[in-house]
């Protein structure tokens, strides 16, 4: 596996046949998780409802350990579990955050391809607002202005203490209050502001059932977020539209883990058929249009040649 250079933790849903309290796993905890049957713990049970939430990790080893922990005390998982993936952003100001969110945005539907469509939709695993589309976008607005450069500065977001003083509040806050339909709470897939740690929780993967699948969703989340921490804005909107100029769904997916570097350690795997659906329309009504254009750019050349002729 890849070196991961943050540190992260992971939350895992799911059942086990073990009684919490004898489980015995170190550098994780057991939790109970009100969105899963079987919560109480009743010692009568033969099945219970877990969170397993990791410590802050560095080594990947440790996961290996606790998984296998997991596994002998009968780890299953149904569609009512989720896996929720933290990444350290203690490095990340108010337009890293701001930078995370937009790409995130862009790349959701991607994201999902890889995801059960169980969680596409889904209460705890809300869709991203659209108008985080727009945030970098050069139109007129008193939050703004442009720089030297073109990009768009959340001035009142960068510069006043007023809000950069208030982690919560920050950007989302800024924004609400400038006309943005905007949120971020603890139950949209991409949870920045609504965490009490300093991370970025993807809250995006099904239920794990493997070491692949963890390891799988681990690396996409940091590698996402160390792309958005070290490329600027610009670069980011080139590579979404980058994206979306594939050939295919196949295609798409093949480039964005290239993007990533993930394409030499994971297989694509597609586990959202909804998901593909939608981008296989979008990009054939893309490449339909693009045809009609150059059809239509064929032929009024065509007719402007003609009439030069007879001229």
């Amino acid at each position: 596996m890849a070196a991961l250079y943050r540190k992260f933790g992971i939350e895992m849903e799911g059942y086990i046949n073990t009684h919490p309290d004898y489980l015995g796993i170190r550098d994780a905890k057991a939790k109970r998780d009100g969105s899963l049957r079987n919560n109480h713990w009743h010692r009568s049970m033969d099945e219970f409802g877990v969170e397993i939430a990791t410590d802050p990790l560095t080594d990947f080893s440790k996961v290996e350990r606790i998984f296998e922990r997991m596994r002998v005390a009968g780890w299953h998982v149904d569609n009512h579990a989720g896996t929720h993936v933290h990444i350290e952003i203690a490095d990340f100001s108010e337009q890293d955050k701001a930078k995370l969110l937009r790409f995130c945005k862009g790349i959701e539907r991607i994201i999902f391809m890889f995801v059960k469509d169980y969680r596409n939709g889904n209460h705890y695993c809300k869709k991203l607002s659209d108008d985080f589309r727009k945030i970098f976008k050069p139109k007129e607005n008193k939050l703004r202005r442009r720089s030297s450069s073109g990009q768009i500065l959340y001035q009142t977001v960068m510069e006043s203490r007023r809000y950069t003083d208030v982690p919560r509040d920050g950007l989302i806050g800024a924004l609400q209050r400038n006309g943005f339909s905007v949120d971020n709470s603890k139950y949209y897939w991409l949870n920045v502001y609504g965490s009490r740690y300093k991370t970025a929780e993807f809250r995006i993967f099904h239920a794990v059932e493997s070491l692949e699948d963890i390891r799988f969703f681990v690396t996409m989340a940091h590698n996402i977020v160390e792309l958005v921490k070290h490329v600027s804005v610009e670069q980011l909107e080139f590579i979404i539209l980058s994206l979306y100029e594939s050939r295919d769904a196949q295609t798409m997916a093949a480039n964005f883990l290239q993007l990533l570097g993930m394409d030499g350690e994971f297989n694509i795997i597609f586990n959202g058929p909804k998901a593909c659906a939608y981008i296989e329309e979008k990009l054939k009504k893309k490449h339909l249009k693009r045809k009609q254009e150059a059809s239509e750019l064929m032929e009024r050349v065509n007719r402007e040649r003609i009439a030069s002729l007879r001229a």
